[in-house]
């Protein structure tokens, strides 16, 4: 898959290799210390490559490396390690190896948390923009604009993540999340909202100043040429393109034109032809594809990613939109409004890590995925009785029922996906699983904002026409305290039942997430060895 990674063609980081070949179970997830840790660097490349030449055709050939634990067993995948040096062969474009030798443990910490930063500003990006939209909005007085901030980024976002740091990428996603909307409320209220985006420089250098000096990689193997022709390059503008086609009429729909409009109707035709082209540029043309097609042959794939793009569409629906509801209807500031959203986060960050340990220890997985994806259903529907007067009681106590089901089944299902397929394919498949996710929480803001958008017109459509200058809140809701107590009251009623629909939109697909979860077979979980080759 073309998805992107900091690494090599041809490398690939080691982390946590055990001693004397011991097994460690796909979901747990090693701490690095000075005695177990090995990354690639060129300095072993010859020898390595004449190891390689040594061992040919076996279904698995053992690579044995000398990091600073001393000596490590890896077991890597034949059709990863044949060299083009076979002169009865085609060696056709060159094939992605492992790579594996030590780096000093002080070099690679400061590699490691470098890309865990990068991480964590990916995580960032999603979460502390979504207090900050309100203010945003009304400043630029374009409150029916408000599905574009979050699917601006989501669009151009998917976040490849390996299997063996699954549970570290995991917490630092959780602790983003946490932070994200604590900070955006305060950069909204103390400083800037821009600052929400400022952040990614002095982040964003840390990290690239670190793999630079740090993650000295082999160059990979050929030609430019050769290199590009593997990028999916069509594939990827149909995808974008095609979305773009398909978001543009799901935002103005109701509000800047009518459904029936044929502009509407147009760009809704023109967007599904468009991504039934990237299809087939994924099925008969792409080298490597983004989405390759043979994933699907198998049921729980396909349950798999149904679930998750379900699950990105309901969760970045209340995300987005919930902090709204603090900021407008409660009229509380952006900061208090990123406090409110703490359980939703705190439920899922501690089932997300205590589901991870339970899973390692009973071997089993689907009855996570289905308690989470349940409780999340359940959660969801709760969050449609809150109203003006709701207690704080009651948002806690409904934002952590929604968390807690989040939290068990958004990681427990990367498990179900990388136990049903090969190992060459499991860093495809979990990048395939993050893609849809990414993708629903897309369709996720943009439709949930399409119908907030479209409730609020109707139900501020009468108090109009008895005061024409009411149509101003529709695009800057800070002026509602301008036409007085009772009309005031009106307006912030009218914001509370748009809002509302936007949650009960928000339950058909945390419900049909849990229905194509029903779907997912049970596999045990696999045992690794070594690193697993990058695709």
């Amino acid at each position: 898959m073309g998805s992107p990674s900091v690494l090599s063609d041809n490398a690939t980081v080691v982390l946590g290799s055990e001693k004397n070949n011991s097994n460690i179970e796909s979901s747990a997830t090693p701490i690095p210390s000075s005695s177990n840790i090995s990354l690639p660097i060129s300095n072993n490349k010859q020898q390595y490559i004449a190891h390689q030449q040594e061992q040919q055709y076996n279904e698995k050939k053992e690579v044995l490396t000398h990091g600073a634990a001393g000596d490590n067993k890896q077991v890597i995948d034949s059709a990863s390690t044949k060299s083009s040096s076979h002169g009865n062969l085609d060696p056709g474009p060159p094939e992605l190896t492992d790579e594996v030798v030590s780096l000093p443990f002080k070099e690679l910490m400061v590699v490691f948390i470098g890309l865990m930063l990068g991480i964590f500003l990916s995580s960032l990006d999603q979460t502390i923009v979504s207090v900050c939209t309100a203010k945003i909005a009304n400043e630029f007085n374009s409150l029916s604009e408000i599905p574009w901030i979050g699917t601006s980024y989501l669009l151009t976002s998917t976040t490849f993540q390996p299997l063996r740091y699954q549970g570290i990428i995991g917490a630092v996603f959780g602790i983003s999340s946490v932070i994200g909307p604590l900070l955006g409320g305060v950069f909204a209220d103390q400083a800037s909202w821009r600052w929400a985006f400022f952040i990614n420089l002095p982040i964003g250098a840390i990290t690239l100043a670190a793999v630079i000096k740090l993650l000295h990689l082999p160059h990979s193997k050929g030609s430019f040429k050769e290199k590009m022709r593997r990028v999916d390059m069509l594939g990827s503008l149909a995808l974008v393109i095609g979305l773009v086609l398909i978001l543009l009429p799901l935002n103005w729909g109701g509000s800047t034109y009518e459904w029936s409009s044929p502009i509407i109707i147009a760009l809704f035709c023109v967007g599904f032809a468009v991504i039934l082209i990237f299809c087939a540029i994924e099925w008969k043309q792409a080298a490597e594809p983004i989405i390759p097609f043979r994933l699907f042959q198998n049921r729980t794939n396909t349950a798999v990613f149904l679930t998750s793009f379900f699950i990105g569409m309901g969760f970045f629906g209340i995300m987005y939109f919930m902090p709204l509801f603090f900021q407008i209807v409660r009229q509380e500031s952006a900061t208090a409004s990123g406090l409110e959203m703490l359980p939703l986060i705190v439920g899922l960050l501690v089932t997300s890590i205590s589901s991870g340990f339970m899973v390692s220890k009973w071997g089993q997985y689907r009855p996570f995925i289905w308690i989470g994806l349940a409780l999340s259903t359940v959660g969801t529907g709760l969050l449609t009785l809150l109203n003006e007067h709701s207690s704080r009681g009651e948002f806690i106590g409904y934002l952590f029922i929604n968390g807690c089901g989040l939290g068990f089944s958004m990681q427990t299902v990367m498990l179900a996906i990388q136990s049903s397929v090969a190992t060459k394919d499991i860093a495809v498949a979990t990048a395939n699983a993050t893609f849809f996710r990414t993708v629903g929480s897309v369709f996720g803001v943009a439709i949930s904002g399409t119908v907030f958008n479209n409730v609020l017109k109707n139900n501020l459509a009468p108090l109009i026409e008895i005061n024409p200058e009411v149509a101003k809140v529709l695009k800057d809701s800070y002026l509602a305290p301008n036409f007085g107590p009772e009309m005031e009251a009106k307006i912030l009623h009218s914001y509370m039942l748009a809002l509302r629909s936007c949650f009960t939109v928000c339950i058909p697909f945390m419900g049909l997430a849990f229905l194509f979860s029903l779907l997912i077979e049970h596999n045990k979980l696999r045992k690794a060895r070594g690193p697993t080759p990058l695709e």
